[in-house]
């Protein structure tokens, strides 16, 4: 039994310390946790700080105009240009997820309460009905 209790506690030691470090600013920073806090029910000012953390010692994405024009460069490069184009690659996709979350923030910006939550989209379409 002491055993069993002695297991118990450890697994929830673990568990907690395993819970503190997803949510630490030193993890926002190495981690884009702020992609799928956008997804979930989540606390609005947590997924900022998390954004703005990992944005912080990184260069903001290009326009899709200048991009473009990069990605053109590179065809004529031709076989050089594969590895770098494997690196642009994945910076495209958190390019994509930055703008993306600027289009939620700005989403759910009217809808964020005091306290971080944000309202249910039942709550929200219910006081744009009453503002009609």
């Amino acid at each position: 039994m002491l055993r069993f209790s002695l297991l118990l506690l450890c697994l929830i030691a673990l568990s907690t310390n395993a819970f503190a470090q997803k949510t630490s600013s030193k993890n926002y920073a190495k981690h884009p946790v702020w992609i799928t806090m956008m997804n979930d029910s989540v606390n609005y000012f947590e997924a900022l700080k998390a954004f703005n953390t990992y944005w912080k010692s990184r260069p903001k994405p290009s326009e899709e105009d200048e991009i473009i024009g990069e990605h053109r460069k590179k065809e004529k490069m031709g076989w050089k240009a594969e590895r770098a184009e494997e690196r642009q690659e994945a910076s495209n996709k958190l390019a994509f997820q930055y703008k993306r979350f600027k289009w939620w923030q700005m989403k759910v910006e009217p809808w964020v309460q005091d306290d971080g939550s944000i309202l249910s989209k039942e709550k929200q379409q219910e006081i744009e009905r009453k503002l009609r």
